[in-house]
């Protein structure tokens, strides 16, 4: 994540700390907790981001040779969820004191998070039987691409794979 866009980089909240001398308690709060729900817009912003751009290059995903820089871009884009996410996660726990009683959904799926208590824990990833599905059609798909190979028809054993790599990268994507 690029930190001249990231809010909770340590130098803007340095700046933002400096900028809050002068005011009121209740002033102080209401804009540590403004300033944590732009982090918040911000990564939201983020994950859509990664997801449009994910879906762009999804018909790269047929194609073999585009396989290593995807995957690196993916790797990429989980590290700068990671980081964001923990990062607003560290200033909620940070602020706990002043932003009491406040609550700040920071995934869409997840329910409301407040900030009294929080322990910073994920949640455990579950498997749906849509993706449980998803993952046998790709083994399957990836086998039939196997028996082409064999066969001589690298063509259609490209396709087979690219297709498995898809559904494998969408089940992945869904379990975030």
């Amino acid at each position: 994540m690029n930190s001249a866009n990231d809010p909770l980089s340590p130098e803007k909240l340095q700046l933002f700390i400096a900028g809050l001398s002068g005011l009121s308690k209740e002033e102080i709060r209401k804009a540590k907790s403004l300033y944590i729900r732009n982090a918040i817009s911000e990564y939201h912003a983020l994950v859509e981001t990664h997801k449009a751009f994910e879906q762009a290059a999804a018909l790269h995903n047929l194609i073999p040779i585009f396989w290593p820089m995807l995957s690196g871009a993916r790797r990429m884009q989980e590290v700068d969820e990671r980081l964001a996410r923990q990062r607003i996660l560290d200033a909620i726990e940070v602020w706990q004191e002043d932003l009491a009683g406040e609550v700040f959904a920071i995934d869409p799926e997840e329910t409301q998070l407040s900030n009294p208590g929080y322990s910073g824990a994920e949640k455990p990833a579950q498997n749906s039987p849509n993706k449980t599905i998803r993952v046998v059609v790709a083994f399957g798909l990836a086998a039939l691409g196997v028996v082409f190979l064999l066969a001589g028809d690298w063509f259609s054993s490209l396709i087979y794979f690219g297709i498995a790599y898809f559904l494998f990268k969408w089940t992945d994507g869904q379990s975030r």
